[in-house]
């Protein structure tokens, strides 16, 4: 039996996407299943597609996502830009949340290394945190957006006035962290690497009445495309190119099922019209990581958890990487993963109808990716990592 371990305070902010609640839902379990309480606290929009242990104790703030893929603009629950007066409604709720947990860890994902937007709560939070000698952990992936020289200076600045210990969620044999964050040897003796953060093992998943032998005995999600679409403006590119690229394609007889954000799904059906037909457009569900070990091939963004999903699954797959507002790190992701030979990507870009068929064929007809040299240990790493950190700290 796993003995007693601390009392863990998470603070995630997901904007566009649910990737970091979803890696912070997968950080939480392993800290659960290593002995510790956890209690989460999250800042976007809720998101009831993604599971999360029953132990775990959830604290949802008023949430804010961003209007675009700028993040320019953060807005409420209206669809307003928030103020002052949300920020103090907001600060408030969170440290009242700090102050009834009382942790003994403190930890922030991705702060300071990005949300920086976020200051005027998590500084106050961090100085709490000091005062009461919590140990304070950052958790990053693997790859960060390059900050500016003036934010990197500012960012190590808060990592030696707050942080114990910077947790990065990667393996360093396909990407250190100094390959994004040049800086990072400057505080090399607070970090250390956790390998990939894959999803907690999923339930069985009931059959579904699509899935049901056909006469070849191989049931349809052994043989189905599957899109991981998201919601926004990120996925309706992604569902737009295949819609078009299906009929070119020699897996078109295949069923094609589309998973998108649940708020998004109408707005899609709508914009695609007659081009939907021949696509299962349904939203997230449970069985994702399922689908993946048995699908022909897959095709998604290069997120962070999407493709450690496709690593921990050994799925085909043919990733598109998000490249607007000058982003940058699901291109790097992807082009490591492809120079590994785990995964193909195609730049969205370069992406026509032909190009995206072709890629989805040769992806079904190349054998299944060796993933066995990739750290995907992260979830228990992570949780062994932080439970050594804070018994050094604590007194004898």
């Amino acid at each position: 039996m796993t003995s007693p371990g601390p009392a863990v305070f998470i603070y995630v902010q997901h904007l566009l996407g649910v990737g970091h609640l979803s890696r912070a839902l997968a950080l939480s379990q392993g800290l659960i299943a290593a002995g510790c309480s956890v209690t989460l606290v999250s800042g976007g929009f809720p998101a009831p597609s993604l599971p999360h242990d029953p132990r775990l104790r959830w604290v949802q703030l008023p949430p804010v996502r961003a209007r675009d893929a700028t993040f320019a603009v953060l807005e409420n629950e209206s669809g307003q830009p928030i103020d002052d007066a949300w920020r103090e409604v907001r600060r408030s709720q969170l440290m009242a949340a700090y102050a009834a947990t009382k942790p003994q860890v403190l930890i922030t994902e991705l702060y300071p290394f990005g949300r920086r937007m976020m200051a005027f709560e998590l500084l106050p939070l961090l100085t709490a945190a000091k005062e009461r000698a919590t140990l304070i952990v950052a958790s990053v992936r693997d790859i960060l957006a390059t900050p500016k020289p003036e934010r990197m200076v500012a960012t190590v600045d808060l990592v030696r006035r707050f942080y114990d210990l910077v947790l990065v969620h990667g393996d360093p044999k396909l990407i250190p962290l100094t390959a994004t964050f040049p800086a990072a040897e400057t505080i090399a003796d607070r970090i250390a690497y956790t390998g990939y953060i894959d999803a907690p093992p999923g339930t069985k998943q009931p059959v579904m009445p699509n899935d049901t032998p056909n006469q070849t005995g191989l049931r349809l999600n052994d043989q189905e495309v599957l899109i991981s679409a998201g919601g926004g403006a990120v996925a309706l590119p992604i569902i737009k190119a295949v819609a078009a690229a299906r009929p070119l394609s020699q897996l078109k007889d295949r069923p094609w099922r589309c998973r998108i954000a649940t708020h998004e799904l109408a707005k899609i059906r709508a914009e695609l019209g007659p081009a939907a037909a021949g696509l299962i457009l349904e939203p997230p569900h449970p069985d994702f990581t399922d689908r993946l070990r048995h699908c022909a091939v897959s095709l998604s963004r290069a997120g962070y958890n999407t493709v450690v999903d496709i690593l921990s699954a050994q799925a085909r797959a043919v990733v598109i990487p998000f490249a607007a507002a000058g982003e940058t790190e699901q291109e790097l992701r992807a082009e490591i993963m492809a120079q590994h030979q785990l995964m193909t990507f195609i730049r969205e870009e370069n992406i026509i109808p032909a190009r995206l068929a072709a890629a989805l064929d040769a992806a079904a007809a190349a054998p299944a990716p060796a993933v066995t040299s990739v750290d995907l240990s992260g979830r228990a790493t992570s949780a062994r990592l932080i439970r050594g950190a804070f018994d050094r700290m604590a007194p004898s």
